[in-house]
């Protein structure tokens, strides 16, 4: 696979800003660091159950109290 420039720069340049969005999460105080993390979990859990979705169709069948539980 040939070296983009282009798409480096971007992908480079979003991971700054990454970075910059972690440390500031991190490190300015706990709640920031709450907030930080709450949105990565919610995120990952919501990324988590369409998955589980795709795997399995009867999953989308089940009750919402019973996916948040």
């Amino acid at each position: 696979m040939a070296f983009n420039l282009a798409t480096f720069k971007t992908r480079a340049f979003t991971a700054i800003i990454f970075v910059v969005v972690m440390l500031a999460g991190l490190l300015w105080n706990q709640w920031s660091f709450f907030v930080l993390f709450s949105v990565i979990h919610f995120g990952c859990w919501f990324e988590y159950q369409k998955l589980v979705a795709l795997i399995d169709p009867g999953y989308k069948e089940i009750s919402p109290f019973h996916k948040c539980g």
